[in-house]
């Protein structure tokens, strides 16, 4: 076998295991891509009211992503625009949690004298039109909770007509 075969040989081997490599990459990251994502909620430490996420804003940051989780930084407010679209059904496998002092402590879910602190859940949704015509397709929208007791829920929550910020409570409360 000549030199010009043997180098002709070890290009095409060199080419077969590099396209081999690179299409086990692209799969990966693929496959990766198609694996649905859970959504962690971080709270400020303490934060008692209505949380609000508003998806799809121009000019608004995206959502980080961390091990698979999109991760909501819960401003003071309690007010986050993003312009992420929101995951389909992402919302049964979301997580909430306390900020306190740089550490997570997590929020259960809540269902009556159950003891939790999420409290009704609402998803918006826009939908875009064109005239009279509605196309149907989704576009943005937003995501909210309540965060606080069953009490904190009953007294103040369902009276929050705006459904973000805050609950602020007498002084003799």
């Amino acid at each position: 076998m000549s030199n010009f075969s043997k180098t002709k040989l070890i290009f095409i081997f060199c080419l077969v295991i590099c396209i081999t490599g690179c299409s086990s990459n692209f799969l990966n990251i693929t496959r990766e891509n198609n694996q649905k994502k859970s959504e962690k909620f971080i709270i400020p430490q303490d934060y008692v009211g209505w949380v609000k996420v508003s998806y799809e804003v121009p000019n608004a940051l995206p959502l980080p992503i961390e091990d698979r989780n999109l991760i909501h930084q819960i401003p003071e407010t309690g007010f986050l625009e993003t312009s992420s679209k929101k995951e389909q059904d992402a919302s049964s496998t979301a997580k909430f949690f306390y900020n306190t002092e740089n550490k997570l402590t997590e929020i259960k879910p809540s269902f009556w004298d159950g003891g939790g602190m999420i409290w009704g859940a609402y998803t918006e949704v826009s939908i875009q039109t064109n005239g009279w015509k509605t196309t149907g397709k989704a576009n943005g929208g937003n995501f909210g909770f309540f965060v606080g007791t069953e009490k904190d829920f009953k007294e103040y929550g369902l009276k929050m007509e705006e459904k973000v910020g805050r609950i602020t409570r007498n002084a003799q409360n």
